[in-house]
Formats: structure tokens, C-alpha cells, sequence
């Protein structure tokens, strides 16, 4: 999955706060960091963080993105790396376990610090259990590239 410089309708992910409905209390917070990129994009690996990740989801490395694509303010909230949707996709899906989702960081994308004509301009999560939709939030995306934290306090969801 290479990020192209046309079709994308990208918003970064930088981090997910993920609370696991199997252990009570304990948030974890996936910021991809551990993730190896070599310096500049790869698919997310199968199974990160427990949770299936649609195939057109990639992790991308801070440096990488400011160099390619000419943004030097550009900095992600979980430095090095971020999540991003690439490809012209329009929608993702995370599916595990039972979990409770707080949020993620999310920012439009930019290419020579200005935003990319293809790009989102907000963003929706829906979050469902068994199929079942419980809840949704929806935000608008800055177009100068700023991320945004989305809260959602999604308890109890699958997908």
C-alpha cells in the first residue's frame, strides 16, 4: 500500500487509546512506535494491538512525510510514526475483542503545507458490537494540517 500523491482522502490516525474489555482498567494506547517503517511507510502487521486491521491501513514514519511531501511543521502526536488510510480509501475497519475505544488523534493531509484537494475534510467513527451500531462521532479535519483528538468513549464494541 503506497501512499500516492493522487486519490488520497487520507486522515491520519496517530494514536488509538484502546481500552481492552477482557482486562478492566487497563488502557492501552497504540502510538505504532514499535512498529519498524525503515524510515518510511509499511502495512500495518497482522494482528497489531490484538485487533484485525483493514488491509488499507499503513503506519508511516514522521520524517518521511515532512520530506516526500514538503511539510516540515508537520509533527504526529506519536512521533515517529502515525497511522494513516491511503489508496483513495473512504473507510477503515478495526475489528477485535470486545474493547472500549476512547479516541484518536486525526489531521487531514497536506502535501507543501497546504491541504491535498483529495483529501478529508472529516472524519466519522462508528463503533459496533455483534453488528450492532452504539455509538458514532463525527468531527470536522483542520485543513492546516493540525491534528485533533476525537473522543468517543465507545465502551463494549467489536468493530
Amino acid at each position: 500500500m503506497k501512499p500516492q500523491k493522487t486519490g488520497l482522502n487520507a486522515a491520519g490516525i496517530a494514536a488509538l487509546v484502546i481500552m481492552c474489555g477482557c482486562l478492566p482498567a487497563v488502557a492501552d494506547v497504540l502510538n505504532f512506535d514499535s512498529i519498524s517503517t525503515g524510515g518510511t511507510f509499511v502495512a500495518i502487521p497482522s494482528g497489531y494491538g490484538g485487533f484485525t486491521w483493514d488491509t488499507n491501513i499503513g503506519v508511516m514514519n514522521n520524517a518521511y512525510y515532512n520530506s516526500t511531501y514538503g511539510d516540515s511543521s508537520i509533527s504526529f502526536p506519536s512521533m515517529p510514526n502515525a497511522l494513516y488510510q491511503g489508496s483513495g480509501v473512504i473507510s477503515v475497519t478495526i475489528t477485535g475483542a470486545p474493547f472500549s475505544f476512547q479516541g484518536a488523534d486525526f489531521a487531514t493531509w497536506l502535501e507543501f503545507n497546504s491541504e491535498f484537494s483529495d483529501s478529508s475534510t472529516s472524519v466519522t467513527v462508528d463503533g459496533s458490537l455483534s453488528g450492532v451500531l452504539v455509538g458514532t462521532d463525527t468531527m470536522t479535519l483542520n485543513t492546516n494540517g493540525t491534528f485533533s483528538f476525537l473522543t468517543t468513549n465507545f465502551s463494549d464494541v467489536d468493530t
